[in-house]
This record gives structure tokens, sequence and C-alpha cells, in this order.
């Protein structure tokens, strides 16, 4: 009833109430998106350093801001309403290139399945760094990669898993002799039913695991022999991150 026989005093006080709201949304969505652009050149510097560790040293990574523009339902209140949304003023994109001399395109058009796999371990370390402890779940990240670059993403995992629990499928021999422990899992039938088998190993079910990786099912002296420098070679790495902890 008030509504109706008050409506041009309600009318103007929810006009009020509306100009309030819209320009303390609009302040903190600037300083959001103040924020995130000075946060992005940090992001960037620390993406391509770790993209360099991971032999991609001509890589390069940019963070796209994309204004939302204006809103037109709001165009009677406010000529020039900038369009809000939960997620702030800018729609954000990364960007990227992976070999020089390239234009930058979407992450996700210009990388091959080895160079996401890195970029991706790349996006997970630093944004873990400085965070509270988590759990970080790696689903075959390393796809795609073998030798040196292998042995590379094996390190990084220890560098993250020194402040985070970090749980890791894999089909490398590198990363799977990097960790501290070593799950095998395998599929069985048994009674005309197929299972899923999760057996913890012993350091020497681990080096045969590892063995296996490198060189199927037949295990030779030569093979086990690289299984076990591989994982003395991965243990000395991790205590040196240890060390410098």
């Amino acid at each position: 009833i008030y509504q109706l026989t008050h409506q041009e005093q309600y009318t103007e006080r929810l006009v009020k109430d509306l100009t309030v709201a819209y320009h303390d949304c609009l302040a903190a969505g600037q300083a959001l998106d103040q924020g995130r652009r000075q946060e992005a050149q940090d992001l960037v510097a620390a993406i391509e350093a770790e993209l360099a560790d991971l032999y991609m040293a001509n890589a390069r990574f940019q963070v796209d801001f994309t204004n939302l523009g204006s809103d037109s339902s709001l165009a009677s209140l406010f000529p020039d309403a900038q369009r809000l949304s939960a997620e702030g003023l800018s729609q954000v994109e990364f960007y990227a290139t992976t070999n020089l001399g390239e234009a930058m395109k979407t992450l996700v058009k210009i990388a091959s399945g080895g160079e996401l796999s890195r970029f991706m371990l790349a996006l997970k370390r630093v944004f873990s760094q400085g965070m509270m402890d988590m759990t970080l779940v790696f689903d075959e990240i390393d796809t795609g990669v073998s030798g040196r670059v292998a042995q590379a993403i094996a390190e990084k995992m220890q560098g993250i898993a020194q402040h985070h629990q970090l749980l890791c499928i894999t089909h490398l021999a590198q990363v799977a002799a990097s960790a501290d422990q070593h799950l095998y899992i395998e599929k069985v039938v048994e009674n005309e039913r197929t299972r899923t088998r999760v057996q913890a190993l012993n350091e020497e079910g681990r080096i045969e695991a590892i063995a296996s990786m490198m060189s199927g099912k037949v295990l030779t002296p030569a093979s086990l022999q690289m299984a076990q420098d591989l994982r003395r070679q991965l243990q000395t790495h991790r205590d040196k991150l240890g060390e410098e902890d």
C-alpha cells in the first residue's frame, strides 16, 4: 500500500539505493581489476622462469584482460554503466607461444600434449607457492614427454612435494622414481569380474616396477641397474631440496 500511495518517493529511494550499490560495486571491481593486472605481471615472469627450467626457454606467456563492456539495463540511470559480474570487470584468458617468432594464441590452441603438460605443471607450481598445505592431484601431467624433460618434471614435482601432498598417476620411470611412496595399480580378473588392485611397494618392488617402465615385461640386469641409479639420483636431488628448505 505504501509503495502504491507513495510511488514517487519509493522510486526515488530505490534509485538512490541502487546508485550507492552500483558505485560501491564498481569501486570494488576496479580495485580487483587493478590488483589482478599487477599480479599478472609477476605471474608472467614466474611462469616463464618455470618453463625455462622445463626446457621451454623460448616460450612466452601472457595474461589477457577483456573488459566486459557496458550494461544496457542500467543505461537509463548511468549513461556509461560498466557491466558488473561476480568475477570482476574483465574476462581473463591465458595466451602463450611455444616457439620463437610465433604469434600469441590462446593456451589451449597452441600447446601440444607435452607442452600443455609443462604449462600445467608450471601453473600449478606457481599457484601452490605461498599457500597453506594442500593436496594436488596430477593425472598423467607428464603425458607426451620423455628423457631430460621427464627428469625436469620429476624434479619440479619433488619441489612441490616439499610443501604439499602430491598424488600423481604416471607411466614415466623418472616421475615414479622421484616419489616418496609408490603404489602399483593393476586390473585383475577374478571370478569373471574385473577388479582394480592397489599395492604399496617396498624398495625392491619399486626398483622392479621402475625397471619394467623402461624395459617392458622382461627385467634385465641392465634395466634393474638403471632403475637403481635413477632412484639414487632423484633421492639425492630430493635431499638437496630438503637442505635448502
